[in-house]
């Protein structure tokens, strides 16, 4: 599936293989992962990279929100900080398991 938002696509990595494979490489192997977002999963590896993404997200929450929120959905920027200090808060919540394909 691929995601476009004003002309920007988000997921481009499944659909690379064709490059590579013009490049001379012979053969390409795609494999999608869930990558999980906060501390919720009980394995400690999918744990730790659960922590290092929730981090990154709370920062990227702010710095692409507030640009959408405001210039593209028009709202104040009051409102549009108390959204994102709403997904802050959510999204360190370990009752929902959520998680990124990869």
């Amino acid at each position: 599936m691929l995601i476009e938002f004003k002309g920007q696509e988000f997921k481009i990595a499944a659909f690379l293989d064709r490059f590579i494979l013009n490049a001379g490489f012979g053969k390409v192997n795609h494999e999608e992962l869930k990558v999980p977002l906060g501390t919720w999963p009980a394995d400690k590896k999918q744990k730790d990279i659960g922590a290092f993404t929730l981090l990154t997200t709370e920062h990227a929450f702010e710095s692409f929100g507030m640009a959408l929120f405001t210039r593209t959905l028009g709202m104040e920027t009051s409102e549009a900080m108390e959204l994102i200090a709403g997904a802050k808060k959510e999204s360190r919540s370990k009752r929902i398991h959520s998680y990124s394909p990869q």
